[in-house]
Formats: C-alpha cells, structure tokens, sequence
C-alpha cells in the first residue's frame, strides 16, 4: 500500500502572527519564514532519496517562492512533491496562545487527507525534520497499529509538569469533561493523558477519518467555554484525541527522535545514527541554513547513505565537529550582540 509523506509551512500575516522562541522573531516576518522554507527544502531531499516511491505532498497556505534566490518550486518539480493549497481555520486567540499560534494547521491536513483516499497511509512532520532511512519499518508498524504515537515520557518531562502550559492532569480532566466521563479507579488530578509531540502524525486513512470527525467536537468544547483549559498548542489537542481512541503508547518512539542539539542540552546518542527520522529544532538557523547553502549550489549528494553521512556532520549527530562548534558558538555570539545592541536603540527611544 502506498504512503504520502509530507510536511506542511504557513505564512502568518501581521494580524495573527505569534512567537516562536527557538527562531527568535515574529513570524509575520521573511527573515522568519526563510528559516522554514529552508528547513521545507531540506526534508523533501532527505525524504525522496530515502522513499522514493512514496507519495509527496506539502501544505501551505501561501504561494511558492524563491529563497535565498533559489527556485523552491523548481525543487518541488524535480522531487515531484504535490503542493495543495489550504487555509489555516484552526488558530486560538492570540490571548490565550501566544507561541506557536499556527500549529493547529495539521487539523486542517487530517480533514483533507480524511477525504483524500488516494493514499493509504499518512505520514505528516514538522519541517525540521530529516529522514535517515526509509519508511519502511514505520509503515509496517501502521498497518499494525492505525495510528502511531510519539510519546514524551517523564523521562522528557515530569509527572505534574507544566507542557508548554498544560499538565498531563489538565488534559485528562479536559478529555473527562469533554466526554462526560471519569476515569474509573483515579481522579483526574492523579491520572494524566501521555503527551506525545507535535512534530509527527502518522495514521492510516481510515483512522484519519475517524480522527477528522472528533477534531469540531473537541474545539468546540474549549472555544465555546471561556474557562475551559485543555490544549493551548496541537500536541495538547492530538493527545486529548490519541488518548479517547485508546491508541497504544509510544508506537512511533522507535522510529524518530527529538533531537537536542543546543550547548545546554544535548540528548544525542550515537546509536541515534541508526534512527529514520531525526527532529532537530535546534538546527533551524544553523545546519538546515549550511545544508540548504550546498542544495542551492547543487553540490548535496544524491546516494541516500551519502546524504545522510552528510546531514549528519552538517547537524553535529551524534557529536558537533570543532568546525560546526566554532561556527554555532560565532553565530550565538553575533545573536547576543544584535540583541544587546538592538535593547540599547530602544532604551534610547523610549
């Protein structure tokens, strides 16, 4: 059975653009959204070298362009990825979701592939992603499975943390009050729904359908009741679902990774070279801008093993090499100074 895989990207316009710390700006902004195209470029490459076969689509609700000077639709032919142009409908009210206002769009994506039979089976990822190897085993585990979760264990985030605003406790007390229900033997104050990460939906299509027809309801429930709190980003609302069809837990976790690269925190491993999806959102502005500077000059490899030995030096997996440190230190150091320099203008103003 055929898959689609894709990744999806939405321009916000001044009037409902939002933050998104790890990018630092505004994302009404060009400087903002170049740092996703080139992130978009880079993981259809990755994809079609290692799923050549496999369906490829992107979703946005804005026109192709040129980044950089370079031909993002021209790419898009070569790689015969399908663009589809869809409105954003799903967004909270800047109030409520400061951050990450656009997330919401995979809603969108699961109604139209819900109507979309052409494919089988669904694979959508946050641009900042790169394939290593192929489907294949992450496929198999769909038709097994229907609908795959990554899941973000204590081991990630604690017990009663506070995710991006929401504890696992306040989405089960959410999912109860949504369906009118309790959890049997616990309150919900004891028992949390597992959070488990926004940046891959993978689903047959029959359970897009499903999964489609529950998305209204569940926003409706928070919408039309100001002093309801049950997902403030998409993670929130897909595990608010995900747990209501009772999926299996952490049936995607073998298959990608959230991949911390940063001088603070990094959790790679060197057994993660052996990982089909790397998640690296801490590469936007710095290997995903070095790797998209060699597509456009044409000079990425074009054997999967090779593109991936590549991505994997250019994004410091499993450890930076002493050119990329000297290069991500010289970069943090220039954002520093931009920041202090431009604190100082508007102290000076104000």
């Amino acid at each position: 059975m055929r898959i689609s895989i894709g990744t999806w990207f939405v321009a916000d316009s001044k009037e409902n653009e939002t933050a998104f710390p790890q990018v630092g700006q505004r994302s009404s902004t060009l400087a903002f959204q170049d740092v996703y195209w080139r992130c978009v470029a880079c993981f259809y490459v990755t994809s079609v070298a290692n799923n050549p076969h496999a369906r490829h689509v992107f979703y946005t609700n804005t026109h192709i362009r040129h980044v950089d000077g370079f031909d993002m639709q021209g790419l898009f032919d070569r790689l015969g990825v399908e663009v589809i142009q869809l409105p954003i409908t799903y967004r909270l009210p800047r109030d409520k979701a400061r951050s990450w206002g656009n997330q919401f769009y995979i809603l969108d994506i699961i109604k139209h592939m819900a109507g979309n039979p052409s494919t089988d089976k669904f694979v959508i990822l946050d641009s900042d992603c790169i394939w290593n190897s192929s489907a294949e085993k992450l496929s198999s585990a769909l038709d097994e499975c229907g609908c795959l979760m990554y899941t973000l264990g204590n081991e990630e985030f604690e017990t009663n943390a506070a995710i991006n605003g929401i504890t696992r406790q306040q989405m089960r007390a959410a999912l109860n009050d949504w369906q009118g229900t309790s959890t049997p033997g616990a309150s919900a104050e004891a028992e949390g729904v597992e959070y488990n990460g926004g940046e891959l939906f993978a689903a047959t299509h029959a359970e897009c359908k499903v999964l489609a027809s529950m998305i209204d309801d569940l926003w409706q429930w928070q919408s039309g009741q100001p002093d309801k709190k049950g997902f403030l980003e998409e993670a929130h609302f897909l595990s608010i679902l995900y747990a209501a069809r009772g999926y299996k837990t952490s049936t995607a976790n073998p298959f990608i990774k959230r991949m911390w690269t940063a001088f603070k925190f990094n959790n790679v491993e060197k057994k993660d070279l052996g990982i089909d999806i790397w998640h690296l959102p801490c590469e936007k502005k710095s290997g995903f801008r070095t790797a998209f500077g060699q597509l456009a000059d044409g000079k990425l490899p074009d054997d999967p093993s090779r593109l991936s030995a590549y991505f994997a030096h250019t994004m410091g997996i499993p450890r930076r090499s002493t050119g990329k440190f000297v290069a991500d230190a010289s970069r943090k150091i220039n954002e520093k100074a931009q920041a202090f320099v431009g604190a100082r203008i508007g102290l000076r103003a104000g």
